[in-house]
Order: C-alpha cells, then sequence, then structure tokens
C-alpha cells in the first residue's frame, strides 16, 4: 500500500481499494483517510503527494477544538480556523468556493442566494429557507435523490470536499427532506459567515507607520535616564552630541 507500507492481499483489510498513479491504496487507508472513490479520483495523484495533504489534515485534526458545528455535516474551530469536514480538515483559508447541488443543479454558490438569505435573517429560521429562496418559481420533482454541499478547495490533491444530507430517493413532502433543507440551509450559512469574517479580516485598516522620533524626543528620554542614574552624565553628553550631529 502507498500509504501504510502493508503488502496488498487478496482477502482482509488491507486487500485493495483504490489505485494512484504508480501505486495503489489498500482498502483500511481508503476507509481511513475517507479517500471515498466515489468523490475522490486518484488516478492521477501520487503517492508523495497523497501523504503530504493526509500529514496535514491528521495534524489539523490534532489541533482542531470544536466550537460551532451543524449536526455532524460540518464543524468549526473559530480560533484555529480549522474546518472538519467528515474525515477531512482544512483551514478557512482553503476554501475558494462552495455550492449546493439538489440532483445534479447546482441552487445555491457561495456568490448568490445565501448572501441575502442571510441578511434577511432567515437562513436559522424556516426550513429551507435558501434553498426555497434559489428555487422560487422553479418546476420541482415530487422527489429527491441526491443533496450535497461542494467546498472547492486550494490544495494540490483532494481539492474538494462534501456534505451529503440526501443520497436516497427522498419525498420533498417527508420530514427526512425538510430536514435536510435545514442542515443544508444551516452549513451554507455557517460557509458565509467564513467567509465574510476572512473578507472583514483582510479589509481591517492598515495602521501607517508612526513618524520618526525627533532629536529632541530621544534626547528627552536619555535626560530622563540620566536622572534615573542608569547612565552617566558623560554618557547622556556623549548621545546628546550625536543626536544634535555635532
Amino acid at each position: 500500500c502507498a500509504l501504510c507500507d502493508e503488502k496488498i492481499t487478496m482477502l482482509g483489510k488491507h486487500k485493495e481499494g483504490i489505485g494512484l498513479m504508480g501505486g495503489i491504496i489498500c482498502e483500511a487507508c481508503v476507509n481511513s483517510e475517507g479517500l471515498d472513490p466515489y468523490y475522490f479520483d486518484t488516478s492521477n495523484i501520487r503517492a508523495r503527494e497523497l501523504r503530504q495533504c493526509i500529514d496535514l489534515r491528521k495534524q489539523y485534526r490534532n489541533e482542531f477544538s470544536k466550537t460551532k458545528n451543524i449536526g455532524y455535516y460540518l464543524w468549526i474551530d473559530e480560533g484555529k480556523h480549522l474546518v472538519k469536514v467528515g474525515r477531512d480538515y482544512f483551514k478557512f483559508e482553503d476554501i475558494l468556493s462552495y455550492e449546493l447541488v439538489v440532483d445534479g443543479e447546482t441552487l445555491v454558490t457561495s456568490s448568490n442566494a445565501v448572501g441575502r438569505a442571510i441578511v434577511g435573517g432567515i437562513a436559522f429560521g424556516i426550513a429551507g429557507a435558501i434553498i426555497g429562496a434559489a428555487t422560487r418559481g422553479a418546476n420541482t420533482k415530487k422527489a429527491c435523490s441526491d443533496m450535497h454541499i461542494t467546498i472547492g478547495l486550494n490544495r494540490s490533491v483532494i481539492n474538494t470536499a462534501y456534505i451529503r444530507f440526501i443520497s436516497d430517493q427522498t419525498d420533498r413532502e417527508s420530514t427526512t427532506y425538510q430536514d435536510a433543507q435545514k442542515s443544508a440551509d444551516a452549513c451554507l450559512a455557517l460557509l458565509k459567515s467564513i467567509s465574510v469574517a476572512l473578507e472583514s479580516e483582510n479589509s481591517a485598516p492598515i495602521t501607517t507607520e508612526s513618524s520618526p522620533v525627533s532629536a529632541a524626543d530621544e534626547i528627552l528620554k536619555f535626560k530622563q535616564l540620566l536622572d534615573a542614574n542608569i547612565i552617566t552624565q558623560e554618557e547622556f553628553e556623549a548621545k546628546k552630541k550625536q543626536l544634535l550631529g555635532l
């Protein structure tokens, strides 16, 4: 196995899982690292790159301390700017984009309805408020078989994370679907709050450098040192001459 170095067997936990460029990952590593082939195409990833990505993920996992979460879907550590999705961990700053996809159709992206919904104060209120705002007036099917959020990440490998709410045929009038809508809305709102926080930090006013200290101010400081018997009269006179250019 390219990750754990165990011998690939026909049976057992170290049987073949998925393939890398020039290597194979065993099923045990696929499961422990969340490398579901349904989500990730590893065929163009080298083992060294994947190891680096997983090692960094483990570092974040050890540092992570939850401050907010949406069920088991999305967890964040506001102090360390860390996000947990499934078995994956990444930094706030790694998030490039996110979108809600329902039955193959992108309903909400990081730049549209979610922002207006939050401004309107409805994100955590009515179940499906954001999704409802995005689909108002559209013809929708009676059932849904897929609802997930895709998060685009600034990473060389495994550059997406997925939050899945529905994966089986579900009646849109059911409680299960309404709960999924509510969870999706809350996750979108939390992701939006992360981007707003980053924008606020990045747009903080830049403090200008203070103006040069005058010779008179410097002399006064050394006079105070003289009066406190920290320096001698000779040292003070020498410093004063230096500052005055004499």
